[in-house]
């Protein structure tokens, strides 16, 4: 608590998993009662949840118990990813596709459409590697439309 500003995902656990906002805690029943019973009520807490409703809500139940400054994130998380680019739109799409995995997407150019993957998963364990690039294909089956070049690195946990 106290002056920092504390991010709230108020998804269910399962939409955590596929994909948060980095430095955010879930807002678990635990956590939830914590902060309404020990934390300072001026605590600043920003909310979110996929478009901004759950979260409206959830900062409507915190300032009705008391808590002055909860807010909820405009737009949810997928105004932040479209803030973010889409390098985290992809990193997001294959952290849901490969749970377990390490992913890391960066934008290669600057441009938006060729991107660098980089994927630790023990999905890929003796797997070939044309076979490895089909299953990332199938992830990003959605969003294949906009990328115009991928250079992917794939290895199991024990090739990391």
């Amino acid at each position: 608590g106290g002056d920092n500003l504390i991010l709230l995902d108020v998804r269910a656990p399962e939409e955590w998993e596929a994909g948060h906002i980095e430095g955010a805690q879930l807002a678990t029943v635990e956590l939830t009662f914590e902060i309404l019973d020990s934390w300072p009520k001026d605590t600043p807490l920003v909310l979110y949840s996929n478009h901004g409703n759950r979260s409206l809500d959830r900062a409507s139940y915190f300032r009705a118990y008391g808590l002055t400054n909860p807010r909820s994130l405009d737009g949810g998380l997928e105004a932040w990813l479209a803030l973010a680019g889409p390098a985290e739109e992809i990193r997001r799409h294959l952290a849901q596709a490969f749970p377990g995995a390490r992913v890391a997407a960066a934008d290669a150019t600057g441009g938006g459409d060729h991107f660098a993957v980089t994927i630790v998963s023990p999905a890929f364990e003796g797997k070939a590697l044309v076979e490895r690039h089909q299953m990332v294909y199938r992830a990003l089956d959605p969003l294949m439309a906009r990328i115009h070049a991928l250079q992917l690195k794939t290895v199991s946990p024990g090739e990391a």
